[in-house]
């Protein structure tokens, strides 16, 4: 299993802000690591979702608010964020939370340009 950034040993130190979590050198060159890679394989190796225990969760039905906030909290932590959203954007993506935000909110999709139209046109 490929393990999150932060879990990586270059950084050491763990999700969580306080004490073990990574130092602002070690996010340095976290940013540095990460830079040379394609954007899709930084977020989907080393977004803090990776090896998440139940990759359902960032998909929530419309009434599972305390799990879509734990998953957007775990999303806030998240190095590679910008990358997710932009993957979510470039395949308009109808649902579940990328990079924190609930895209099976219109309001949501419609803030980010994404109507669908272009998925449609594809089927």
């Amino acid at each position: 299993m490929i393990r999150p950034l932060y879990n990586l040993a270059i950084l050491g130190g763990s999700h969580a802000d306080g004490p073990g979590a990574p130092s602002t050198d070690s996010q340095a060159a976290a940013v540095e690591f990460l830079s040379g890679l394609p954007a899709d394989e930084r977020w989907q190796r080393y977004g803090t979702c990776n090896g998440a225990p139940d990759p359902d969760a960032w998909y929530p039905t419309p009434g599972e608010h305390e799990i879509r906030d734990q998953v957007t909290g775990i999303c806030s932590r998240c190095m590679v964020r910008d990358d997710c959203l932009a993957y979510a954007d470039e395949h308009e993506e109808q649902h579940g939370i990328w990079g924190g935000l609930d895209y099976s909110d219109p309001a949501v999709r419609a803030a980010r340009g994404i109507d669908g139209t272009a998925r449609q046109a594809a089927a």
